[in-house]
């Protein structure tokens, strides 16, 4: 388990890591996992939708991003896929950590809370609409829900 998973669970003690397995749908599109879940979930009635993080590599200096994210999950053998590609230049793993807060707290307007970024020294900064990074006084969703709708 990486650093950041393990600080980011300490922290959210009600989170939950999880395997989660990437499966390929018709239409999915990179950095639409709301939309990407809930078609799926839509289209296949033993699927729930569920939130959470994907936490990446540590880049050095850059630190650790820590995004929130949507999957779904088999409501019979309650195995968790995940529908989004994920694209980019570059190989990364990711880790799940499953918060359904992020879920409770969303709204048809702002579904999305603000990512964060973990530091080099442990540090937890969320990044604003204008890719800023802020340091974070206490963590709530609700306020990575006002710093995203910003």
């Amino acid at each position: 388990m990486k650093k950041a998973t393990r600080f980011f669970l300490k922290v959210r003690p009600n989170t939950i890591l999880r395997t989660v397995l990437p499966i390929k749908i018709d239409g999915a599109l990179p950095k639409h996992c709301w939309q990407n879940s809930s078609n799926f979930a839509n289209d296949n009635s033993g699927f729930n939708v569920i939130s959470g993080w994907i936490i990446g590599d540590f880049f050095g200096d850059k630190g650790t991003a820590i995004i929130p994210h949507y999957w779904v999950e088999n409501r019979e053998t309650f195995t968790h896929y995940d529908p989004t590609p994920h694209d980019g230049g570059y190989a990364q793993t990711y880790e799940y950590v499953e918060d359904l807060e992020i879920f409770e707290h969303g709204t048809s307007e702002n579904y999305i809370p603000a990512a964060l970024n973990m530091t080099k020294d442990g540090i937890l900064k969320a990044v604003t609409n204008n890719g800023y990074l802020i340091e974070l006084e206490s963590f709530s969703i609700k306020r990575l829900y006002q710093i995203s709708s910003a």
